[in-house]
């Protein structure tokens, strides 16, 4: 797993309650502009504000709408705060879909977001429901489920290629699991 999505009203409120606590190192912030984004709803494009903190060797992100447009501001609305969805980072977002559509019999699953970060980075959200029943028969206590692939060494986000160009990355290129299988135990 690469991060864990967290929806929040505030962003700068909610990093400095976790940054520095509970070994968590310092917080990364940017402001984003996904104009190419596609939501399942038909919206194209929204703002978010993200930050970033590590937790280990995984990234909670931060995720504060800046419009209406995303879906995070209908979690928001909806649902309030809190996790939103669980980030993998993959060498192949169409490869998962494939392998994700044959394990559940049929074609790929829909995909509640598509976009990307730059020219090197690409990112689907999935419904968490549709992923879960592929391992298991209950629903996913989770929204989403996010695929992010990328041509480059680096990763997708600043506090992760800042970490990992000053030699100070937890990430040490593990070669993700098989589709849908977790992580044999580290250590």
């Amino acid at each position: 797993m690469h991060h864990i999505g967290l929806v929040v009203a505030n962003r700068d409120r909610a990093l400095a309650n976790v940054e520095g606590a509970f070994g968590f190192g310092r917080a990364y912030k940017f402001d984003a502009n996904f104009p190419t984004a596609r939501v399942s709803s038909g919206v194209t494009g929204f703002d978010l504000r993200i930050g970033f903190v590590w937790m280990g060797n995984t990234l909670l992100e931060f995720l504060e709408p800046v419009d209406e447009r995303s879906p995070h501001a209908t979690w928001l609305r909806d649902r309030g705060e809190g996790m939103h969805h669980l980030g993998y980072l993959v060498r192949s977002i169409d490869y998962e879909l494939d392998a994700i559509g044959a394990a559940r019999g049929g074609g790929r699953p829909p995909l509640l977001v598509q976009g990307s970060g730059s020219e090197q980075v690409r990112w689907v959200y999935l419904e968490g429901e549709v992923v879960a029943k592929v391992s298991q028969p209950r629903r996913a206590n989770v929204a989403a489920w996010e695929l992010t692939a990328r041509q480059s060494r680096f990763t997708a986000h600043p506090a992760t290629a800042s970490r990992v160009r000053s030699g100070r990355s937890t990430d040490r290129r593990v070669r993700a699991p098989k589709p849908l299988e977790p992580a044999a135990p580290s250590g």
